[in-house]
Order: C-alpha cells, then structure tokens, then sequence
C-alpha cells in the first residue's frame, strides 16, 4: 500500500504537467498587391511573433480562454480578431492587410503665405471665400 501511495505521488511530482498546445498561424497579404508582407507583429497578449518571407507567422503554446489577436505594421491599419483557445489549432486563413491612408495624406491642414494674401489678381480673396464658405476656423 505504501508503494503504490509513492508511486502515485512521485507519478504527480515528476511528470509533466499536461497544458493546452493551442496554436494560432496565419498568412499576411497586402490587399493591393497581394505579396505577403514580412515583418508583421503578431501579438496575443504577452506572446508576440513576426511574419516571415512568405507572410507566415504561427503562436504556440498558448493557454486557454478568450483572447484578441493585434495584428498591426506601420504604415497599415492595425487589425484585432477575437479568437477562443481550446485546445485546437486556429488558423486564420490570408490576412488582407490596408494601408492607413490616414498616414499618408494629411489633409486637414491649409495653408496661406502674405504673397497669396496680397496678391492683387483676386486668387486671396477666392482662398479667403473658400474658407468661409467651409466655416472651419481658420488664422
């Protein structure tokens, strides 16, 4: 009796503790060209990988629950996708990535020198009606 009560407590002590191999993989592509991008972060909480080559990227080991998977690269619009872990591999299928088109053109900025304020050909004062007419507030 007192072998087998070792046994089973020695079984518990030094085996490996059985955790979930949950996987999340998935292939990033921007959706212009269709090329995969590399060197996409790929982000579960603490977990954090980068596309390859090929656009490729593959999380493992991740524990159980509800989780949202941050995909973002810079001059990209960053995506979320809320996933469950249990136990399964998820795949993600293509990712189509836009560009932030909001990195590119800034164009809620207008600007006016003196020379186009005094100019005598009447461009200032269609600039200067313009901006009226769009009643932003303007200097």
């Amino acid at each position: 009796m007192k072998k087998n009560i070792l046994m089973m407590f020695l079984t518990v002590i030094f085996c490996p503790k059985v955790s979930a191999q949950n996987i999340v993989k998935g292939i990033v592509v921007d959706i212009n060209s269709e090329k995969p991008i590399m060197g996409v972060s790929i982000a579960i909480q603490s977990n954090t990988t980068k596309t390859n080559v090929n656009g490729m990227f593959i999380l493992e080991n991740l524990p159980n629950g509800k989780f949202i998977v941050r995909i973002r690269f810079k001059g990209y619009e960053t995506q979320n996708f809320p996933i469950q872990l249990s136990g399964k591999t998820i795949d993600l299928g293509t990712v189509l990535f836009y560009e932030d088109i909001s990195v590119a053109q800034d164009l809620s900025t207008i600007t006016i020198t003196d020379d186009e304020l005094n100019d005598d050909n009447g461009t200032a004062f269609n600039i200067s009606g313009l901006l009226q007419s769009s009643k932003d507030v303007y200097l």
